[in-house]
């Protein structure tokens, strides 16, 4: 404790109670030399100073030496009070005090280490990353580096390469289950937005058809199995609507004849739409442009004469006229009418 070099000013009868205190009631003041007061201090007398009741400048030194004794004292008790209290505690608890003494002796206890940080290795790059930098392919559980995978998937797409594999999984034994990596990894990795776009339409070639409209000149995806069962394809782009043939690609009539590749279904929806006939012969469809509704087909070897209003044969020769004026003759009188007569 330093020395005060400006004591407090006090009035005598404080100064004068509390050094009486200290003096005679403390064992360590007992002994405190007081060399230099005027006159040994007692109780109930009072000491003349240089001026007033005041105390001397050396008076004033022993007190302070008087407090800072106590002081002393009184932390020397609590300390010897505690390592008591500590023995007792000791005795009762059974502990023997050597080796109290040795294990008081040892070294404090080093603070613990901070936990080592947990590592993983990637199956690509073989480097031991942080945990929070895995990325782990379902159900194959293969790890890898966040960078390693990514870079993997962008080679994948950018190679048109469907459906992107574990890389780990495609370099082991062809025999093992190879895992795929999911739209959900893909997100979760984070590729540029160009190479997801190209993603999303190999997903979309997987289960669908892309189809380039006649009429409109647009391609649209359309589902794969519905695409495999129908023969005619309708465009779905809005406000298009186009029909086409998806075996001949010929354009289909909405409200027509239903579609036949080779025109049958068509022709013969002409050929009864027109009233057109067929030689009665050989079957070759016929149209009358103008005259009577005798008719003589003209295919090489038929030589068939038929009637074009009802269709009926008149006569089959051998390329003559023998009997065709008569037959004629018969067929007109009886059934049909030669000519068409104007109205009067």
């Amino acid at each position: 404790m330093n020395r005060i070099q400006n004591p407090p000013q006090m009035d005598p009868e404080q100064v004068e109670r509390l050094l009486e205190g200290l003096l005679f009631n403390s064992p360590k003041a007992a002994a405190l030399p007081l060399s230099g007061l005027a006159t040994p201090i007692r109780r109930g007398t009072r000491t003349p100073a240089r001026s007033g009741w005041g105390f001397s400048v050396q008076q004033q030194f022993d007190y302070e030496e008087a407090l800072k004794l106590q002081r002393q004292f009184d932390e020397e008790d609590e300390l010897l009070r505690l390592q008591l209290e500590e023995l007792q505690r000791r005795e009762e608890e059974g502990i023997d005090p050597e080796v109290l003494r040795l294990w008081d002796s040892l070294p404090p206890t080093p603070e613990p280490l901070p936990p080592a940080p947990i590592t993983f290795m990637c199956q690509v790059c073989f480097d031991d990353q942080m945990l929070e930098e895995v990325a782990r392919v379902s159900p194959c559980g293969h790890e890898f580096c966040r960078d390693c995978l990514r870079g993997h998937i962008v080679s994948r797409i950018d190679d048109r390469k469907y459906p992107i594999l574990c890389p780990s999984c495609q370099a082991g034994p062809s025999d093992d289950d190879v895992a795929v990596i999911d739209d959900e990894m893909i997100r979760i990795i984070g590729v540029p937005d160009e190479k997801y776009e190209i993603f999303e339409g190999m997903q979309l070639v997987e289960h669908s058809v892309s189809v380039l409209c006649k009429a409109c000149k647009k391609e649209s995806f359309v589902d794969r199995a519905e695409h495999n069962a129908a023969s005619n394809l309708t465009c779905p782009q809005p406000h298009c609507k186009f029909q086409w043939c998806k075996n001949c690609q010929q354009e289909i009539d909405r409200f027509g004849p239903e579609h036949s590749c080779d025109g049958t279904n068509e022709f013969k929806h002409l050929f009864d739409q027109e009233g057109w006939r067929r030689c009665p012969g050989c079957e070759v469809p016929v149209q009358r442009n103008e005259g009577c509704y005798h008719m003589i087909c003209i295919t090489p070897g038929c030589n068939t004469h038929f009637c074009y209003t009802c269709g009926g044969l008149i006569i089959k020769t051998d390329g003559s006229k023998n009997g065709v004026d008569a037959a004629v003759a018969a067929h007109y009188q009886a059934n049909c009418v030669l000519f068409d007569v104007p109205p009067e």
